[in-house]
């Protein structure tokens, strides 16, 4: 083997159900057309049904935002307010604390 190249694993998982939940992460503020397309999308594009969304508000002030997230939250729909300064990586790590 050449110098320098490392070893390859390749490690498969077994699934054990056969639709497992996929959790869907939408951060924002205030991007409520994005968050319209991303929800759409999902509800009418997909043949999978076992998953959640979790919108992540970081802050959102319009009140349209706001009587949306009020409209499509459901049960496989959560909105969750992230208060503070943007930091993605925090938003999504609050995201998958919350995650099923």
């Amino acid at each position: 083997m050449p110098s320098g190249i490392g070893a390859y694993h390749r490690i498969k998982y077994e699934v054990v159900s056969p639709e497992p939940l996929v959790s869907i992460i939408i951060p924002t503020r205030d991007h409520i057309e994005l968050v319209k397309v991303c929800i759409e999308g999902i509800k009418n594009k997909t043949g999978y049904k076992n998953w959640e969304i979790l919108i992540i508000d970081n802050g959102s002030v319009r009140e349209e935002t706001q009587e949306y997230f009020e409209v499509i939250k459901s049960a496989k729909i959560k909105v969750l307010k992230f208060p503070g300064k943007f930091n993605y990586s925090a938003i999504n790590n609050f995201g998958a604390s919350h995650a099923k």
